[in-house]
């Protein structure tokens, strides 16, 4: 599944005030990257508070569900993707060793 359709379906999931799925994102992997063909679990999470934000207009950090791998760094992506869609905040400027 690609990621964006995998956020997509996460986001669709926090409208309905439902949990996340595992099948949205990969749990297992508990770090954010990069590189590869796949978004981290909290990338997955923050891609669809972003397109949850962006699409339905409304705030993300009124969504209490946090998947169980995240914990508490689920309110801390919540308010990323707040400040990216509301706000426009975007990285400085991202590293140079890609490694592409």
């Amino acid at each position: 599944m690609g990621a964006s359709l995998g956020a997509t379906r996460a986001a669709a999931r926090l409208r309905r005030g439902e949990q996340p799925k595992a099948a949205d994102g990969d749990g297992a992997n508990k770090e954010f990257k990069l590189a590869g063909s796949h978004a981290s679990g909290e990338g997955m999470y923050l891609a669809a508070c972003i397109w949850f934000e962006f699409f339905y207009n409304e705030d993300v950090r009124k969504i209490h569900a946090n998947p169980g791998f995240l914990g508490e760094r689920a309110a801390s992506l919540r308010e990323i993707a707040h400040k990216v869609v509301s706000e426009g905040v975007r990285p400085a400027a991202w590293p140079a060793d890609l490694g592409e």
